[in-house]
């Protein structure tokens, strides 16, 4: 019996020694079922990047990109404005 839960891998925190195209692959053996990454996708080919994301079959479900000066404002009251 399973479950019910589903996973989905975190290239930004795991498999750190592998480049991160490795890192898509790495999570479909693992036995992941979907992606989530943080900004490492933007320093890379698109073109590659598409075709990593085609060969391990996995969707993603979340980018986490780069906010600068204004990340982690939403949890801030003192940084409401912002």
């Amino acid at each position: 019996m399973t479950s019910g839960y589903r996973f989905s891998a975190n290239t930004g925190f795991l498999w750190k020694e592998r480049p991160f195209l490795e890192r898509l692959s790495a999570s479909a053996a693992a036995g992941f079922e979907a992606l989530e990454f943080h900004d490492e996708a933007q320093s890379e080919d698109p073109g590659a990047l598409a075709e990593a994301l085609a060969a391990c079959g996995l969707p993603v479900l979340g980018l986490n990109m780069r906010m600068g000066d204004t990340a982690g404002c939403a949890a801030d009251p003192a940084r409401a404005d912002a």
